[in-house]
This record gives structure tokens, sequence and C-alpha cells, in this order.
């Protein structure tokens, strides 16, 4: 009798362990990739100043969709034409770091990428924010600082 009540215990041990690491929630590395192809195509579209481009990565949901576009590429556009260090136009202009951050348990991530380039003193920082719906991230807003 005392070996069926180990044997039980083991058992109640093995599934609560089994049903626990099934439970487990997704790994957020899993998300990285499907943002690193979002922001890839975002990138694209920045560097391009190709409306079509981004507007395939901003989210249809939003309603200042149009503004958040044209401020961007405007912004873009007179980063590119007031090269700062020598007064020159900016040439070469890349992004040059990413930093992704997914708060635990939401459907919602901050892009942080610097933008450089030739005749640009330092780097211009860009935030980017994106939401999953229907488990497609997309583009609901930016902040160049």
């Amino acid at each position: 009798m005392r070996y069926l009540t180990s044997a039980v215990k083991i058992t109640i041990i093995f599934i609560l362990v089994f049903f626990f690491s099934s439970c487990k929630q997704k790994e957020k590395v899993d998300e990285i990739v499907p943002l690193k192809g979002v922001m890839g195509v975002f990138e694209r579209g920045v560097l391009s100043q190709d409306r079509a481009v981004l507007d395939s990565v901003y989210s249809t949901k939003e309603v200042n969709r149009d503004s958040l576009i044209n401020s961007l590429l405007l912004e873009i556009s007179n980063l590119k034409s007031s090269g700062s260090a020598t007064g020159g136009e900016v040439r070469n202009l890349q992004f040059t770091r990413r930093r992704f951050s997914i708060p635990e348990g939401k459907d919602s991530a901050r892009v942080e990428l610097s933008l450089s380039g030739e005749n640009i003193k330092g780097e211009k920082n860009l935030e980017v924010f994106l939401k999953k719906r229907k488990g497609e991230w997309r583009v609901v807003g930016q902040d160049i600082k």
C-alpha cells in the first residue's frame, strides 16, 4: 500500500510538471522574427521615402495613419537636406541600431532605431510603436528624437 501512495505522488507530480510546462507562455523570441520582417519593410520605406511601402506596414485601424506617414516622410526629407556637420546634403543614410522591447503579456512592441549617415552630427533616434492584431504586427506610431 505504501508503494501505491508513492506511485500516486510521483504520478501527480509528473502530471503537474507536464501541465505547467505546457501552459508556459510563448517565448518572446518567437515574436522577434515577425517584428524584424515588419521593421525591415519599414526601414526600406523610410530610406527610399516610398509612401506605398510605408503604407503596407502601418495599421489600417489608426485614424491618423496618413498624418503619421506624412510627418515621418517630412522629417526624413528635412534630415536628408540639412546635413549639420558640413552643411552638405546627407548621404548614405542608414539604420545603425535596433532595440526591441516587448512588454510581458502585451500585444504591443517598441523598437528603437538609430539613423546615421554622412554629414549628420551624431545619430538621430527613431522610436517605432507596433501592435499585433489578428496575428500580424503593424506600426501604429513613431517618434523622432
